[in-house]
């Protein structure tokens, strides 16, 4: 599978929910192969590694509380959220 880096443009930081497995974990995957920056949402720790362009962060959605923090420390990481 080849990258689809678009070099003009800044990579987008992308919020995946149900990142640990599944179609979340498969959606995490085709973010990274377009050189976006992916933060993965789950009630556990995603399965892929953290590096530079992938951040797992452990956030139960039906938690606000939760949810709102988990939000703040994206936007404090990146400063904005694209998808």
């Amino acid at each position: 599978m080849s990258v689809l880096v678009n070099e003009n443009l800044a990579p987008r930081v992308v919020i995946v929910t149900g990142a640990r497995g599944g179609i979340g974990l498969a959606v995490c995957k085709k973010f990274l192969l377009n050189g976006d920056i992916v933060v993965g949402l789950d009630v556990l720790a995603a399965a892929i590694p953290e590096n530079d362009l992938f951040v797992s962060l452990v956030c139960d959605l039906t938690d606000e509380d939760q949810l709102a923090l988990c939000l703040s420390k994206i936007r404090k990481l990146y400063g904005k959220i694209d998808i």
